[in-house]
């Protein structure tokens, strides 16, 4: 049975601040704007969660660690996902389209192993260090270009060799985007 309950919820001024159900798929009531931080976090038994179309963010760590997390369906209004928001989900696989997030927090999806599709990015416009890192999505895009670079940012550098040459379009270098690299 999926969890709507809402004795299962805690919200207040529209952040759902706690779930306290034991359902493995949750949907999230609609009214809710904010996923407060660590509402989720360290949750081991929700295996999917589908957020309501009213949900704009998603608060640093609300996710993190949800060891059992493989899929989030995230509503049209959805435009910031802040710091650490899933991280340590490594089984994350599937994400609804990120199409209309404009910022994408520090590390938000590291560690999240499994995740490959991502979808769209087209309105990201600002993006923290490492907010994909160890993710298959990074690793299928670093085999189609060693330095990736989405909306004039450039994410990662990590897969680079020898001498980098950054392209013209490239308006911004996020924080750590080499760290890793050792062969340049």
């Amino acid at each position: 049975n999926a969890a709507t309950e809402s004795q299962e919820f805690v919200i207040k001024n529209g952040v759902l601040k706690k779930y306290k159900g034991t359902a493995a798929e949750v949907v999230v009531p609609e009214g809710v704007t904010k996923i407060g931080s660590y509402c989720f976090g360290d949750n081991n038994t929700i295996v999917s969660v589908v957020l309501p179309e009213s949900v704009k963010t998603i608060q640093n760590d609300a996710f993190t660690c949800c060891v059992n997390l493989e899929s989030v369906t995230f509503g049209k209004k959805l435009t910031t996902i802040e710091r650490d928001a899933f991280f340590g989900c490594d089984k994350l696989k599937n994400i609804s389209s990120l199409k209309h997030v404009k910022t994408i927090g520090s590390m938000a999806f590291l560690g999240c192993e499994e995740l490959e599709n991502i979808g769209s990015l087209e309105s990201l416009k600002k993006i923290g260090r490492l907010a994909f890192a160890n993710t298959w999505w990074l690793e299928n895009e670093q085999k189609k270009s060693p330095m990736v670079v989405v909306n004039g940012m450039l994410l990662d550098g990590s897969a680079c060799v020898g001498e980098v040459v950054v392209p013209r379009s490239v308006v911004e270098i996020i924080d750590n985007a080499f760290s890793f690299n050792q062969k340049v």
